[in-house]
């Protein structure tokens, strides 16, 4: 190694970085999230991805937006050997197939722009990365991580966890198409690969809670127009109990006041003629009295009868 001109190792090494700028493409893959069976997890071997029960030693794929994680130890010591990330060609999805059971449509590879599945990541630990291109294609092992400003040709070998145009950034900055820096760009671009998950499960919450709050506003409205109805009701019968209550008062008044009014015709008529009775009572006695008085002067002798 040490007679390879380094030219030539720097040609070499830009050869295989172009392998890593890798196109992501609609494949299909034999696993779903969760798996059919919930006890299995979706383990990415050298063959493809399949759910099935996984080792200490796997590869995971424990999300579609997201590059593989290692089950096993990590390598913490530079330049001991590493065990690369399975990197498998999927069939590509076509919209003509009819997805089975257990079955997903992904981007692949997978991975975010911090960290990618490509040729340059292992179970190496922290500061280091797993070299499996150029001289180390034969003998994977565990190199020192680039500080910024170095030549990068993938994020996996960046201390920032992020490569741009060959260059290694701090994690926080993300250069634009128009050469403008921000600082909440790798937040948004590296949700971007996540979004679907993350957004999945967004609206399942306010689903839940829209839901909710529906359910309860429309209790509350059936409630509102029961109370209403019910008055209403309420109200109409009191209006039909009080009609007749009314009529009959009206009824009663006026039996009231015929009887009374009876009773003072009858106490009048009675008046009447218990007064006529006593005028011809009167009269009666007075004829008699008048018949049977006999005048008699003071010789004793009767005179004549008065001129009635």
């Amino acid at each position: 190694m040490a007679n390879i001109p380094l030219h030539l190792l720097l040609l070499l090494h830009f050869s295989f970085a172009v392998r890593c700028q890798l196109i992501r493409k609609l494949s299909l893959i034999n696993c779903s999230w969760p798996c059919p069976d919930e006890s299995d997890m979706c383990v990415i071997t050298k063959a493809g991805g399949n759910c099935q029960q996984q080792t200490d030693n796997d590869w995971l794929l424990t999300t579609r937006r997201k590059a593989p994680v290692y089950t096993g130890p990590t390598v913490t010591i530079y330049l001991q050997p590493c065990l690369p990330a399975p990197f498998p060609e999927l069939p590509p999805f076509k919209e003509n197939m009819t997805l089975k059971q257990g079955q997903s449509v992904i981007d692949w590879p997978s991975g975010t722009i911090h960290r990618p599945l490509d040729q340059y990541l292992g179970n190496c630990g922290h500061g280091l990365y797993c070299s499996f291109t150029g001289v180390d294609s034969n003998s994977p092992v565990c190199r020192q991580r680039f500080d910024h400003g170095a030549f990068c040709v993938s994020s996996n070998q960046c201390l920032s966890s992020y490569c741009h145009d060959n260059i290694c950034h701090p994690k926080t900055d993300i250069i634009s198409k128009d050469n403008r820096t921000t600082d909440t760009m790798s937040d948004n671009q590296d949700s971007s690969y996540s979004a679907p998950e993350t957004s999945r499960k967004t609206v399942i919450i306010l689903g839940s809670i829209f839901g909710a709050v529906g359910v309860l506003a429309c209790a509350a409205i059936c409630y509102l127009l029961y109370r209403c109805h019910y008055r209403q009701k309420q109200v109409t019968t009191n209006n039909e109990i009080s009609i007749p209550i009314q009529k009959l008062s009206v009824v009663s008044s006026n039996n009231i006041v015929s009887q009374s009014t009876l009773k003072e015709e009858q106490f009048v008529t009675d008046f009447l003629h218990e007064d006529t009775q006593l005028q011809h009572s009167v009269s009666n006695n007075t004829a008699v009295s008048t018949n049977t008085l006999t005048y008699f002067t003071p010789n004793g002798h009767q005179p004549k009868k008065p001129p009635v």
